[in-house]
């Protein structure tokens, strides 16, 4: 079901936090323009999640390059095979 005319984004008097998004699945340029528009509807800071091996380092990395962003590291249940010593080091 989508909407035609959606409602106006909310504006809050206080900072909002946005606590848990996957800006890893995003392109370079999606990134910067959904920063953007977070920025724009008043998001101060971004935590962004990782959830198996292979995006530890790409969520590490956006958080380092984004002052406004910060990162989990860790492996979601579904993804448990995959731990291991190396994963942990």
């Amino acid at each position: 079901m989508s909407r035609k005319n959606p409602p106006p984004i909310p504006r809050f008097n206080t900072p909002i936090i946005e606590t848990h998004c996957h800006l890893d699945y995003l392109d370079s340029e999606g990134l910067d323009t959904c920063l953007a528009e977070a920025a724009a509807a008043g998001v101060e800071r971004i935590v962004t999640i990782a959830v198996s091996p292979d995006n530890l380092n790409t969520v590490l990395d956006i958080s380092n390059r984004y002052e406004n962003v910060w990162a989990t590291q860790g492996i979601h249940p579904h993804e448990a095979s995959q731990w291991n010593a190396e994963v942990a080091a």
